[in-house]
């Protein structure tokens, strides 16, 4: 299979794109069909430039990383890896991704409010969802 092969020759590449993919697929969706109204363009390009240069390459190398830390697929490894996921990579990350919207807005300054107000609340989905 083509992508299969795309992840065997250029892993960083193919999933960058892949995210960006995502991210802007899933931000049409969200306007459209989510927060109802049309959509956004711009915004929409945020989010497809951040999952093509932070998260996908972001995530290539901390999932690399959790596989290497705990490679088997054991429930020990398994919880392990869920673990360091959604407590240290996730309250990291949330950060890095609400500072980056915010500055490519043009508002750095609103960050330390942004973080305030939209972090707790974004790690409790992850946590409870």
């Amino acid at each position: 299979n083509w992508y299969l092969h795309q992840l065997d020759v250029r892993p960083m590449l193919t999933k960058s794109i892949t995210s960006a993919l995502i991210g802007g697929s899933g931000d049409i969706m969200c306007q459209l069909f989510v927060e109802g109204h049309s959509v956004d363009w711009v915004r929409n390009g945020k989010f497809t430039f951040l999952g093509l240069v932070l998260v996908g390459p972001t995530l290539h190398n901390w999932f690399g990383f959790l596989f290497r830390l705990a490679p088997k697929t054991d429930t020990r490894s398994i919880m392990i890896r869920l673990t360091l996921d959604q407590t240290i990579f996730a309250s990291v990350f949330n950060v890095v991704m609400f500072s980056a919207v915010q500055a490519l807005d043009g508002t750095p300054e609103k960050i330390p409010a942004t973080l305030d107000r939209e972090w707790w609340p974004a790690m409790k989905v992850q946590i409870h969802d």
